[in-house]
């Protein structure tokens, strides 16, 4: 079934409604206030070396009025990577969406395709119980 633009936002209006209630939302905001005061006490130098971001499913409709979803991605700002490998990761209509976003020249295409391949390599071998 298609669900329209309006539908949704009213459908996430609710939801934020929900944990406005159980002050879950405000948490959130404490944990983000506390993690952009370590970001800026020291912005010359990484505060991280790897970071994952795992949004989990992601159960939102697929079909939009005329418009369909085919994937769905979460990107951190690059600013505050700093040079950090990162990887978010989602899983949309049965299928996972790894993203390794990076900045040049803060990281080179060279760099970050080895990163890559590296981090693929052993989530191959992990799913074939060699890790």
């Amino acid at each position: 079934s298609s669900t329209s633009f309006w539908e949704l936002a009213r459908d996430v209006i609710q939801q934020l409604k929900v944990g406005l209630k159980d002050n879950g939302i405000f948490i959130e905001m404490l944990l983000m206030r506390k993690f952009t005061e370590v970001l800026l006490s020291s912005p010359s130098q990484p505060n991280l070396t790897v970071a994952v971001s795992n949004i989990g499913r992601v159960n939102i409709p697929k079909a939009y009025s005329k418009f369909e979803l085919s994937e769905i991605s979460v990107v951190a700002s690059q600013p505050t990577l700093r040079g950090c490998f990162f990887a978010s990761v989602a899983t949309f209509e049965g299928k996972m969406f790894l993203h390794f976003p990076f900045s040049v020249p803060l990281l080179s295409q060279e760099t970050m395709e080895a990163l890559v391949d590296n981090a693929l390599s052993y989530l191959d071998d992990a799913s074939k119980g060699k890790i």
